[in-house]
């Protein structure tokens, strides 16, 4: 198992969890400390319908058929332009060049929040591209063309006046790259992780009879009640970015994890793919967040059986007597 010289940063006393089992969650705690994220709250259904108007000519992912119904709509009203890459592996990546706008006509109302993106600078895209890129290379090859229609890399984007990592419109993908002022890896790993997290609403919503969710629920604290199913609120803000023992003991990675079970999802989500195999450690397995990271594996996995080789950990060396 892998270490780390930032656990410290933890609160919770070990009480009854043996030694292994509070390294393990200490391991997973310490990481999510350095770099915790949220995404927008809302989100759009799986069955939304758009305006035609509002519809756009967007590639078919490689290897549909150009006649397949399209539904995505306009990916957004560009105002200077795009610079735009084709991943190895088939997949899209779009920069703006300028301030982006559309009527989040998929969300409920009228009156419709109004999606705004702020583009990445110059000098920033070709290192934002390369971690874009590094983190669509942990999907199985050829994968993501099958089920995305493209990534949109912005700086910052917000619904509204509400800031957030990242969004998703069906199968078309809205990453913020510079949605916190700090550079670096700590920057870069915020960037990998909205990535993840809003591919895995794509997936969970393309895919939803493949997610046994009776299971992932069943991990939750007895009575538990996500807030958009009538629990409680969770504030102003869904971020929680000092996530502590006690919270991943009870079943969540982070505190906007409770907002909706699909917001729980992305949460192990992101990170299994991040750090492959942190959260399906054996101390892990009988813990509830052990136990969520499983069903989501396997529900990876029933998409693409070439996920078990991504997430499962290697196995260990026997250990000295």
């Amino acid at each position: 198992m892998k270490t780390l010289d930032r656990v410290a940063v933890f609160r919770a006393p070990a009480n009854h969890l043996g030694p292994r089992v509070f390294g393990a969650m200490a391991l997973v705690a310490g990481l999510l400390s350095m770099s915790a994220i949220g995404g927008c709250r809302e989100k759009p259904p799986a069955t939304s319908s758009v305006n035609e108007a509002n519809s756009a000519s967007i590639p078919a992912p490689h290897g549909e058929s150009e006649s397949a119904p399209r539904v995505s709509p306009r990916p957004a009203l560009w105002t200077g332009g795009t610079s735009t890459f084709r991943t190895d592996d088939g997949v899209e990546l779009t920069f703006p060049a300028g301030p982006t706008a559309m009527l989040a006509e998929w969300l409920p109302g009228p009156p419709f929040p109004m999606l705004k993106g702020m583009p990445v600078p110059p000098d920033r895209i070709d290192h934002i591209k390369g971690v874009v890129e590094k983190a669509l290379s942990m999907y199985p090859p050829g994968f993501l063309a099958s089920q995305l229609r493209g990534v949109i890399v912005e700086n910052t984007i917000a619904y509204d006046s509400q800031s957030c990592n990242g969004t998703y419109i069906f199968d078309l993908v809205f990453i913020a790259a510079g949605a916190y002022p700090e550079n670096g890896k700590r920057q870069d790993d915020y960037t990998t992780r909205a990535v993840h997290h809003e591919i895995s609403s794509v997936l969970l919503n393309k895919h939803r009879g493949l997610f046994d969710e009776a299971r992932f629920r069943s991990a939750n604290p007895p009575g538990f009640v996500y807030a958009d199913e009538g629990g409680p609120k969770l504030g102003s803000s869904p971020v929680n970015t000092s996530p502590e023992m006690p919270e991943m003991k009870y079943g969540f990675l982070a505190n906007y994890a409770r907002q909706n079970l699909e917001q729980d999802f992305n949460s192990f989500a992101e990170v299994m793919l991040w750090e492959p195999g942190i959260l399906l450690e054996p101390e892990l397995s009988e813990m509830p967040i052990g136990r969520k990271a499983r069903a989501v594996r396997d529900f990876y996995v029933a998409i693409d059986t070439r996920f078990a080789s991504i997430f499962d950990p290697p196995p260990r060396a026997p250990e000295a007597p």
